[in-house]
């Protein structure tokens, strides 16, 4: 059986993940914003994105949120809404595409 690349893991499924995975409970989102400052003066990292949930219920918190995803698949399956937007960032060696998520 061949391999699939692991940047590729959820290509196949890509619109089934973006349906079925829930979103984190708000508990979640506020315990990692527990201490910080306000979500405003925020800037967020998620490495492997996905569909952009976690960055989604950031951005919707306020937090400017740059999101890191190998997938196309994924990053196309993403539910658009109207605290964000996917915008593809050249990199210099094409390792992998910057997606910037901003509320």
């Amino acid at each position: 059986m061949k391999q699939q690349p692991t940047d590729r893991m959820f290509s196949h499924v890509s619109s089934d993940y973006a349906k079925h995975r829930p979103s984190y409970a708000a508990s979640t989102i506020d315990k990692i914003l527990e201490g910080l400052q306000a979500p405003s003066q925020l800037v967020a990292v998620d490495i492997g994105a996905g569909t952009g949930i976690a960055s989604r219920q950031l951005a919707e918190r306020g937090v400017k949120v740059l999101a890191v995803e190998p997938d196309p698949a994924m990053i196309q399956a993403a539910t658009p809404h109207h605290s964000w937007s996917f915008e593809p960032q050249q990199q210099k060696q094409q390792i992998c595409p910057v997606v910037s998520l901003t509320s």
